[in-house]
């Protein structure tokens, strides 16, 4: 009788006089979407009317001639919205919001609006989930401690949101994946535009090593695929299992429009172990447990060492928050993919903090030093120096051999002590490519930031130099590769193209 007697909390005009509170009224609602199904399939021409509405009628007349009206659970009608609306869409003065949870089955999600109480099976225009609020609490509190030095920012550019992707040749996506993967991340391949994506996609569909996962029908209507939802699930599931199986790089094309990974996959769908999210998390090696079905003829499941996964879309760095609600971003790297040897101008006083990012990114900053200033700074660190133009002269009148040891010892120095291995190219175009790489002596792996590789390969090639092996031994850090030019930025790509593996480099223009 004292709660009856308690006044009603001021509530919002849309919220029904019979609740005392929003939470209540929020609890109805997501009561009477639950038990709705994921999607209206009836006929509904059986009905005396032939429509849903007349159905709806015969039903409560049913109720009422069986005394079960009463049991019946309460629904919600549709209403206008006070907010200014574009076609579909609420406007941003909306009052209300849109609510989430599983349908009657538990195998997808739908959404109703506290207002209008319509009903939707996709995601809505401005929702945000519960667990996306926290991620963007967790991403602004990281943000804060970057301003207040307490975090790490490995941005050139701290007024360029584009700067903290990492940007590499299309032709060499595959060390996108690999830079990707050393971070216990999956690499998100962002494309320059829509015919980089069609011509990366081609290749993709070419190449051996590699298999194209289409998303389009977990996306698209039956009507443009052909392929029924789930059926792509399945097709999807027995191309990560021949993936893992072999060693290969499967590659999740989801075009310019994915599907909400985290709704159709999630822990509590239906496809769940179809095509699990564990899938995304590079730091998961056991998901082909769940991927793997035996009665399918899968086998045992296994999982061989050199499967990778990424992800390929056709939007742009800019256009990446378009899609950033439908993908697992917290398992994901973005890697920005370009036709041209990416070129970063930075002030001499950041010109070392540039060399450490482009090593941070997997990436041989070429650095263009027309003055011999950054090769004096890097002098400065402990470096390793090789006078490439030097050896260059000299193997006119010298043997090869004698000039490639050389090189080969500056190469075990760097190794010995972690230093920077400074090749001091000056005017000079040295053919690594064809004359100064060699497995035994200066791997072509040296271009790749795979020090632990490098070294591998020279134990392998000098297992009879028993001196050699001794000082390798001794390696105590990862060893990293500058290169400093002093040609000009027109003449530098054409020069050394061919020659220097420019896919792998990052050029640098430091300026007064």
């Amino acid at each position: 009788q004292q709660q009856q007697q308690q006044p009603r909390q001021q509530l919002a005009a849309h919220i029904p006089a019979q609740y005392r509170d929003e939470a209540a009224y929020e609890a109805d609602l997501l009561r009477f979407l639950q038990s709705l199904e994921g999607t209206d399939s009836m006929d509904y021409t059986n009905a005396f009317g032939g429509s849903k509405e007349e159905y709806q009628v015969e039903k409560d007349f049913e109720s009422v001639l069986t005394d079960s009206a009463g049991d019946k659970q309460v629904r919600f009608e549709l209403q206008e919205c006070v907010c200014v609306r574009d076609g579909l869409h609420h406007g941003s003065d909306c009052p209300g919001k849109w609510l989430r949870t599983l349908n009657k089955q538990g195998a997808c999600y739908l959404y109703i609006h506290t207002i209008t109480h319509e009903t939707r099976g996709t995601r809505p225009p401005g929702f945000v989930a519960p667990e996306e609020q926290v991620e963007a609490e967790a991403a602004a509190q990281q943000s804060h401690s970057r301003q207040d030095g307490t975090g790490v920012d490995c941005r050139a550019d701290n007024h360029s949101s584009e700067a903290s992707v990492a940007t590499f040749h299309v032709d060499f996506f595959q060390n996108a994946v690999q830079w990707a993967y050393n971070q216990s991340r999956t690499a998100l391949l962002l494309c320059e535009d829509k015919t980089q994506y069609d011509s990366l996609r081609q290749h993709l569909l070419a190449s051996e090593g590699a298999e194209l996962i289409d998303c389009r029908p977990l996306v698209l209507p039956l009507r443009l695929t052909g392929v029924k939802f789930p059926d792509a699930v399945e097709q999807i599931r027995a191309q990560l299992v021949q993936c893992m199986k072999q060693g290969s790089l499967a590659v999740v094309d989801v075009a310019d429009r994915p599907p909400c990974f985290a709704e159709k996959f999630g822990a509590d769908s239906k496809y769940a172990k179809s095509f699990p999210m564990d899938v995304f998390d590079a730091t998961n090696r056991s998901c082909h447990n769940k991927v793997f079905v035996r009665a399918k003829g899968d086998g045992v499941p296994t999982m061989h060492d050199a499967y990778r996964l990424c992800v390929l879309t056709s939007c742009s760095p800019p256009a990446l928050p378009s899609i950033k609600a439908d993908l697992p971003m917290d398992l994901l790297l973005p890697c920005s993919m370009v036709s041209t040897l990416p070129l970063r101008r930075c002030k001499y006083n950041t010109c070392v903090q540039e060399i450490e990012l482009a090593h941070a990114q997997g990436k041989i900053p070429l650095v263009l030093d027309p003055h011999g200033h950054v090769g004096t700074m890097i002098e400065y660190k402990d470096s390793t120096l090789v006078d490439m133009k030097r050896l260059v002269v000299q193997s006119q009148h010298q043997p090869m051999n004698t000039l490639k040891s050389e090189l080969r010892d500056c190469l075990i120095t760097a190794l010995q002590h972690g230093h920077w291995l400074h090749l001091r190219l000056a005017s000079s175009a040295p053919d690594f490519e064809r004359v100064w790489c060699d497995a035994g002596i200066f791997p072509r792996e040296v271009f790749t930031c795979h020090a632990t590789q490098v070294l591998h390969l020279l134990k392998m090639a000098l297992v009879d130099h028993v001196d050699v092996l001794q000082k390798l031994n001794q390696e105590t850090s990862d060893m990293r590769v500058v290169l400093t030019s002093t040609l000009a930025e027109d003449t530098c790509c054409a020069a050394l193209r061919d020659k220097v593996p420019l896919a792998n480099c990052q050029l640098l223009c430091p300026t007064t």
